[in-house]
């Protein structure tokens, strides 16, 4: 598999990392007003509240793409857009009493997939397994949860929460690096984050600054579930091979092309926490700028595997001690990947919870109910203030434009049956069931 990437000598001045699997999205991309696929402006095929198909009778609370105003482009990967968008149903649009002027905006992300780029089974599982991580986040406090999926012949459309705050690397590229308390408080929500998506038998593997956000309350949010693998038992040693993820964040194990578990999510947490405390990435490429034929994904590895780490002589006795410990490279020694044979489950989390970096600065009951005050929070203007959002998007003209016929003709709509799903405890608290 070819890899294209452009490696600064300082990873934190980039904007976004390249994913490596070629059926990766980022989920950040553009938002936007119509036009939509079809050209008349309907559809004759809705998604009622249960996450069917159904024909759309007159004042149905179905969902489809006419429900929603794009508004802005937040984001933009390589196979996907992601638009700041407002619900504003039809019936509501259309009823006597206004409902609609008297309730809040109610803003969600939308992330759009074309669908002449999902090429495969492998990249139909993929859609579905992020769908399924989606559903299985929902109402996590530290994790991006989906309102809706609904389709057009052309695009797939996840309706995910929106966070208000900006993601890591925004916010890393004005400070530069972190206090070691900001630090500890970031990796500790996202410990607790990925320790849920373990116990539920995912690998995340795509944890980087891009997929860190921050709530309205300065509080994280992780996003972009297309490269997690799911279906892995935590309570056995299971594995899964798949070279996949975003390469400065990529294990060793992975690397050597060695089966591997959840091992690879507390490597790239230590990855970002020394980009966090650091300020650039624990890989740099000296001399790359002199010598361009170093400056490539092979040198990247081979210094991943090879090179020990060095950690700044300014970070504290404890931060050391824990950036070694999830950087181990040797995943049976690393920080966090623990089995305990006779519990017969993965025991690392408890091991992250005590280790002195974390333990007693963090109350882990009272952070994952979020009683602990976030070490900064976003200024917000308005709801839909973008200001943490890089201009590069949100410049953007909002617009999705038509696919041409033959790309449609191509298209095997039955491929995607059953991707409709409506969250059915956001519908209701919206009071649409």
């Amino acid at each position: 598999m070819t890899i294209h990437n452009d490696y600064s000598k300082s990873y934190i001045k980039r904007k976004s990392h390249t994913t490596l699997k070629i059926t990766t999205s980022r989920c950040l991309t553009d938002l936007g007003h119509s036009p939509i696929d079809d050209p008349s402006g309907t559809n004759s095929n809705y998604i009622d509240v249960s996450g069917n198909m159904q024909s759309s009778p007159s004042g149905s609370p179905s969902i489809c793409l006419q429900d929603f105003e794009l508004l802005k482009v937040i984001g933009r990967g390589s196979y996907a857009k992601v638009f700041l968008a407002e619900y504003r149903p039809r019936y509501l649009r259309n009823n006597s009493n206004n409902q609609q002027q008297q309730q809040p905006p109610r803003l969600y992300a939308m992330k759009v997939i074309k669908k002449s780029i999902v090429n495969d089974d492998e990249d139909i599982d993929w859609i579905q397994c992020e769908k399924n991580v989606f559903e299985k986040a929902t109402n996590h406090p530290f994790l991006v949860g989906l309102h809706s999926c609904f389709q057009t012949p052309s695009r797939l459309f996840f309706v995910i929460e929106f966070v208000t705050g900006g993601d890591l690397m925004y916010h890393m590229q004005r400070q530069r690096k972190l206090p070691e308390s900001s630090a500890r408080f970031y990796a500790a929500e996202i410990t607790i984050a990925l320790h849920f998506l373990h116990e539920h038998g995912v690998i995340y593997r795509d944890l980087k600054l891009d997929n860190v956000l921050l709530d309205a309350d300065g509080h994280i949010k992780l996003t972009d579930y297309g490269m997690c693998k799911e279906g892995l038992d935590f309570k056995r040693d299971e594995r899964t091979s798949t070279f996949c993820g975003t390469p400065n964040y990529l294990a060793p194990e992975m690397l050597r092309n060695h089966d591997y578990n959840f091992s690879v999510d507390w490597w790239a947490l230590g990855v970002l926490m020394f980009e966090m405390m650091a300020g650039r990435s624990p890989f740099e490429i000296v001399g790359s700028a002199e010598n361009p034929d170093l400056n490539t994904e092979d040198r990247l590895f081979q210094v991943i595997l090879e090179q020990p780490i060095r950690i700044p002589r300014s970070l504290t006795v404890k931060a050391k001690n824990v950036l070694e410990g999830f950087l181990n490279k040797d995943p049976r020694c690393r920080l966090g990947c623990r089995y305990d044979p006779i519990l017969g489950c993965q025991a690392g989390f408890q091991d992250i919870c005590l280790h002195p970096f974390f333990y007693p600065a963090i109350d882990w009951q009272r952070l994952e109910s979020r009683q602990i005050i976030p070490p900064y929070k976003p200024i917000l203007t308005e709801d839909k203030d973008l200001s943490h959002f890089d201009p590069q998007f949100t410049n953007e003209a909002v617009v999705l434009t038509p696919e041409d016929d033959e790309v449609l003709a191509r298209i095997q709509q039955s491929e995607f049956e059953g991707f409709e799903y409506v969250n059915p405890l956001i519908m209701t608290v919206e009071g649409n069931v």
